[in-house]
């Protein structure tokens, strides 16, 4: 709720927020739920936010991009540029016919590998390329283009393992919302109600009375947590199995 509440503060006015957490902190469910939500109201993307002064245009679009360990600079960007249209001359943007913002979500910012060199990632830079002169250079027409009425969301983990550390000169074009973990016990909590509202449901009353009696619910939710815990220590993320 906390997440939502602060997404719907920014988005709508144009801000590029980043969400920072570990595996299974919700970043990409998040931020996908909510611009599902969004997008059910009549009123368009982002009609949830109150007006006020300053307010920018609906969110027409929501695309969400993926990168991995080996993501170029020329996938990203034409990743990007297959939910743009040319508007004209060197100009690019989502389709007049959706009046608003398109909203792209680069999903696993600081997986692309830097350069044998140790430089920035391609990718990154094509991001800050944008941040910083509000486009950037198409190979075919060999020009500079300007991309507008777009806005850039990501998630992001720690730098640890395969994860490089996000460059400054990117990362401060970001508004960062750090997500922890739940713990084992919030996570048992969490399951333990769910599994309750499912169990009050049965229809015989003589199995609802037995689920309250051996617990069947808490005994659920120690499963659940166990096998996370076991899955997580055996098979840790990587780029070849996110």
């Amino acid at each position: 709720a906390r997440v939502d509440v602060l997404m719907g503060l920014l988005v709508p006015f144009g801000r590029h927020a980043a969400l920072v957490g570990p595996a299974g902190a919700g970043k990409t469910a998040s931020l996908t739920r909510l611009f599902a939500e969004w997008a059910s109201h009549s009123g368009g993307l982002g009609a949830t936010a109150a007006d006020g002064p300053g307010r920018r245009s609906l969110i027409s679009a929501f695309s969400r991009v993926p990168l991995t360990g080996g993501s170029t600079a020329s996938e990203l960007q034409g990743a990007l540029e297959s939910k743009l249209d040319k508007r004209r001359r060197g100009i690019y943007g989502p389709n007049l016919s959706n009046s608003g913002v398109h909203v792209f979500f680069v999903d696993d910012l600081n997986m692309p590998r830097n350069s044998a060199t140790g430089a920035t990632s391609p990718p990154l830079e094509l991001l800050r390329q944008w941040f910083g002169h509000g486009g950037w250079f198409r190979s075919r027409e060999q020009a500079f283009c300007k991309v507008v009425d777009i806005a850039m969301m990501a998630a992001l983990r720690p730098p640890v393992g395969q994860r490089q550390r996000m460059p400054q000169r990117l990362l401060r074009h970001y508004h960062c919302i750090a997500l922890s973990e739940p713990s084992e016990e919030s996570a048992g909590a969490i399951l333990t109600t769910l599994f309750s509202r499912f169990a009050g449901h049965l229809g015989s009353a003589s199995e609802a009375k037995d689920v309250k009696e051996f617990r069947l619910p808490e005994a659920f939710a120690q499963g659940c947590t166990a096998v996370l815990k076991a899955v997580r220590e055996r098979l840790p993320v990587s780029p070849l199995r996110p």
